[in-house]
């Protein structure tokens, strides 16, 4: 079903029209340009790249840069998209099986919560300690995940800001979460969790997780320094996480 989705062409051409990089992701670029400030046999692996929405934002920041999807009809619009970008490649494959590229990646990013449509715990875990083997010493990681922590902000009405004839979409989402998931009872005490948010207009399920068992997560890969951002870009305390109740999260490890 999944699979289906993503090779439809109504929902390749409503990612193409998604171009712009998001605070926190411009925090991450920061990171990047920073760290590698000369390019010279730097490489990046983009995780999920649908259609190159950050292809045109980090590919310049890399002499070697590869976007992987497993959909084939995202990666043809990204080789299309990108003919003429000479040191960018598009493969199609699932990222739980994914080939030799004949390198290790100074960078490697999972944006727009690709992490999260991975079927179980089990394997977000998988994919990490894969992530953890493709980077060089010292490289970086950083993608972005929904929060369990986040739920209540998720299941409640959001009073539209800046157009109020929003306000009966709002409460039809408002209602179908309750309708699809049932009560957030059962959610609220858990590490993980999978549920239907309203992404691709309720057509899939997507993955929650509690931020300290994410952060647990890739401690146990072998990740010595993370750090974690709001959707606002804003860096939050690692010990209060929990604490958090945006119901997305970034995390950039090194």
């Amino acid at each position: 079903m999944k699979s289906k989705i993503y090779e439809s062409y109504r929902i390749v051409k409503q990612y193409k029209r998604w171009n712009n990089i998001l605070p926190p992701e411009e925090v991450i670029k920061g990171i990047i340009e920073f760290n590698f400030r000369d390019n010279r046999g730097k490489s990046m692996l983009d995780l999920g790249v649908g259609t190159g929405r950050t292809t045109n934002y980090f590919a310049p920041l890399f002499e070697k840069y590869i976007g992987v999807d497993f959909s084939e009809a995202m990666i043809n619009s990204c080789r299309r998209r990108y003919v003429r970008q000479p040191n960018s490649r598009f493969e199609i494959c699932d990222v739980l099986d994914m080939p030799d590229f004949g390198m290790n990646f100074d960078f490697i990013f999972f944006s727009f919560q690709g992490i999260d449509c991975l079927s179980s715990d089990q394997e977000r875990i998988q994919l990490i300690g894969k992530v953890k083997t493709l980077l060089k010493p010292g490289g970086i990681f950083a993608f972005s995940s929904h929060s369990t922590a986040g739920l209540e902000k998720l299941y409640s009405f959001q009073m539209p800001r800046r157009n109020p004839f929003r306000i009966i979409t709002e409460f039809l989402r408002y209602r179908k979460i309750r309708r699809m998931n049932g009560s957030i009872d059962q959610y609220l005490d858990k590490d993980f969790v999978r549920l239907y948010d309203g992404g691709e207009n309720f057509l899939i399920q997507v993955g929650y997780i509690k931020p300290s068992s994410q952060l647990l997560q890739l401690q146990d890969a072998g990740f010595k320094r993370i750090s974690v951002m709001d959707r606002s870009g804003n860096y939050i305390t690692v010990s209060k996480i929990d604490q958090c109740r945006e119901t997305v999260l970034y995390y950039i490890c090194q």
